[in-house]
């Protein structure tokens, strides 16, 4: 068959075939089939790569999640180890303020005027020694494995009372 430009045409006129050769309709069935396959390879191809893509940045997010965890991690470690070293110092700063109290109501004790017969001292409470208090037990105070400050109150030089201290009990 000619077209209007003068060329053959190849394609073949599916009513002019007969269709009662079972080979002609194998080969139409096959041919069907194999643009179906061809076109559904296709796709799979295209959403392989997509997939890929998609594994490859959430793999990149994964390693940029683990960073940031033992980023964090770090930083955790870091703060809870000052606040150790806070809390250590805490600690020995009131055990300072306890001992100074202790020595000022002892000296104030010995320098206080004689109590008049028959009157109670209603501030008797203030010239008595504080009971020793017991470290505080917390979750920041050192372990045994960490480094930890110890300074014996004896090793630690005299701390002077100051004078407002004096003259209060004067008065």
């Amino acid at each position: 068959m000619r077209t209007a430009m003068g060329k053959i045409d190849t394609q073949i006129d599916k009513a002019a075939v007969a269709t009662d050769d079972p080979l002609i309709d194998n080969i139409r069935t096959l041919r069907a089939e194999n643009a179906r396959l061809a076109a559904e390879n296709a796709r799979l191809i295209s959403e392989n790569m997509r997939l890929n893509s998609m594994g490859t940045m959430l793999q990149v997010d994964a390693v940029n999640a683990a960073l940031m965890l033992d980023k964090e991690r770090t930083e955790r470690g870091y703060y809870h180890r000052f606040a150790i070293e806070v809390a250590t110092s805490l600690n020995l700063v009131g055990q300072i303020v306890d001992e100074v109290m202790r020595k000022a109501q002892q000296k104030a004790m010995a320098e206080r005027p004689p109590a008049r017969r028959g009157v109670p001292d209603l501030d008797q409470r203030l010239y008595e020694p504080a009971p020793e208090r017991p470290a505080p037990a917390s979750e920041f105070a050192p372990r045994q494995d960490e480094d930890a400050v110890s300074v014996p109150l004896d090793a630690l030089p005299p701390i002077e009372i100051p004078a407002f201290l004096k003259t209060q009990r004067s008065q």
